[in-house]
């Protein structure tokens, strides 16, 4: 009796070591080494997101922030190859995310902003993201 129940632990913990294990996505050096409100990380972002499916990401609201007097979601974008943090810029409220902007973000903490869309404004000296529109917030 004991060596089929030894048998099934084994079994069991090998299939559960396999069934939660999470793809893992590569670090990459630039976001190790810079911050994400550096243009250094915010052009890499860019360059990765260029690169591909943006349908298969998906975003998730980190906090709120505002800073003279402009206003800011921290947002991290995961998917099978990327794993970034994203600073986004609202110039526009919309009564999807308008919550998050009267609670200053507490309490949305993890919630999945479906469809996130953005736009990217860069030059030279600087690279912004701008809040284009989600099509929910996932709380």
């Amino acid at each position: 009796m004991k060596k089929y129940f030894t048998k099934f632990l084994l079994v069991f913990c090998f299939c559960m070591a396999f069934s939660c294990s999470e793809t893992e996505v590569k670090t990459n050096p630039v976001f190790e080494k810079y911050l994400p409100e550096t243009k250094q990380y915010k052009d890499e972002l860019v360059k990765q997101l260029d690169t591909i499916d943006k349908s298969k990401l998906s975003y998730y609201f980190d906090s709120y922030e505002e800073i003279n007097g402009l206003e800011y979601l921290h947002v991290t974008i995961e998917g099978k190859s990327l794993k970034a943090d994203a600073i986004i810029q609202v110039k526009n409220w919309d009564d999807k995310i308008d919550i998050i902007r009267k609670f200053k973000g507490k309490g949305y903490g993890g919630a999945e902003m479906i469809n996130l869309r953005f736009d990217i404004a860069q030059d030279s000296s600087k690279t912004e993201f701008v809040y284009a529109g989600v099509d929910e917030l996932v709380d």
